[in-house]
């Protein structure tokens, strides 16, 4: 079974978003960074790599914040997020996203989230006690 990991960001109680570029299943929704475990990588080494190559930022990886399963197009992947840090004095730059906001977790709610990712919000709520 395929794994996948999203890292969570959080500054000031809102969550760093970006939006998938127009096209395919999931174009002009938003969604965490992340992306598919390699294989033999760590969860860990996937978020560093991914927060690389998609924002060009060095990250830290945190908690665990929760595990989800997820059927895409027939097949299965177990999906995992985790806390990610970001330090201030970098400024991420999407290569895959039109854009990237910053949102609070009421505002998630209403917002068009890929639908595996929306599998953690409800989750963030108790993690993060807000």
């Amino acid at each position: 079974m395929k794994q996948s990991v999203v890292g969570i960001v959080r500054k000031d109680n809102r969550f760093l978003l970006g939006r998938r570029e127009p096209g395919g299943d999931v174009g002009g929704l938003w969604e965490f960074p992340g992306g598919k475990c390699e294989a033999g990588e760590t969860h860990e080494q996937t978020l560093i790599r991914e927060y690389e190559e998609e924002l060009a930022v060095k990250v830290s990886v945190g908690r665990f914040i929760a595990q989800r399963h997820f059927k895409n197009e027939r097949r299965d992947f177990d999906l995992f997020a985790y806390e990610v840090m970001i330090s201030e004095s970098q400024t991420c730059v999407s290569s895959v996203h039109s854009e990237l906001q910053w949102f609070s977790l009421d505002e998630l709610q209403n917002l068009p989230v890929v639908p595996s990712d929306a599998l953690f919000i409800p989750a963030l709520r108790d993690f993060y006690q807000v």
